[in-house]
């Protein structure tokens, strides 16, 4: 079983998940049948990635229950003015709610989109950052613990740069 942390809201969010960045839609469809046959509950996708709708297939393909799958995605920059664009992630994703809507990348009116999510009274719980060994963000880590905001790490290995460096592989060994 896998761990999960607590958001402020009391939602359980998984520890682990699975990125869909760079994937194909159909690389997206197969690695979320095959995560979430290994036990993965946590699939992160986006509105920029263009595999949202993959992502559902490989849920539906999965046969494991909606409600036992926790997933994110993130509203694009070019997005945060346009109206339905949080229905149309719903929409291919084949699903009637998201557990967690990202704010994509602080650019262009990003307070618009977090004006969309205010709406439905929702607050910032998780920032998703790259974060890594050679990538601390000391000081954004600090204001997410001190405002009870999870931190979330999307690139952990840093996008495979930190394979190589020696602490990490001693500690592997």
């Amino acid at each position: 079983m896998m761990m999960n942390f607590t958001l402020s809201n009391q939602v359980q969010i998984p520890a682990v998940g699975i990125g869909t960045f760079m994937m194909t839609p159909d690389q997206a469809e197969q690695a979320v049948v095959d995560a979430l046959a290994c036990g993965y509950r946590m699939i992160d996708t986006a509105q920029a990635y263009m595999n949202e709708r993959a992502v559902g297939r490989g849920i539906k393909r999965s046969g494991v229950a909606r409600e036992d799958i926790f997933i994110s995605t993130k509203i694009w920059a070019s997005q945060y003015l346009t109206e339905g664009t949080v229905e149309k992630s719903l929409e291919l994703l084949g699903t009637d709610y998201i557990d967690l809507m990202f704010i994509h990348q602080p650019a262009g009116d990003f307070m618009a989109g977090y004006r969309k999510l205010e709406t439905v009274a929702i607050r910032p719980m998780v920032n998703q950052i790259e974060f890594h060994p050679g990538q601390m963000q000391e000081e954004t880590v600090s204001y997410c613990k001190d405002h009870n905001i999870i931190v979330e790490a999307w690139s952990p290995l840093g996008t495979g740069r930190m394979l190589s460096n020696e602490m990490l592989k001693s500690i592997a060994a």
